[in-house]
């Protein structure tokens, strides 16, 4: 790995991501009871309008939403009902 973890994150694949100190990460928890996580949507490099457009994508109302969960370059939603979507 680069001694500069910044300039690998930005050359990295969507699908294999890093935080910024270039260490792997398994899954990041980017919402939770309806209320987004800024700093974990930092560390990920998204922020709350992708959020936003990703819960509108999958028609989701965020109160509904107890997990959002970033993992692989791909978001999925735990609601509160049980119900998961992907």
């Amino acid at each position: 790995m680069p001694k500069n973890p910044t300039s690998y994150r930005d050359a990295r694949p969507e699908s294999d991501l890093f935080n910024k100190a270039g260490h792997r990460l398994p899954s990041v928890i980017v919402m939770k009871d309806g209320k987004p996580r800024t700093y974990e949507l930092k560390e990920i490099d998204k922020d709350e309008a992708w959020l936003k457009q990703e819960i509108e994508a999958h028609q989701i109302a965020p109160e509904d939403i107890f997990i959002a969960e970033f993992w692989d370059g791909r978001i999925v939603f735990i609601l509160n009902d049980g119900r998961v979507i992907k």
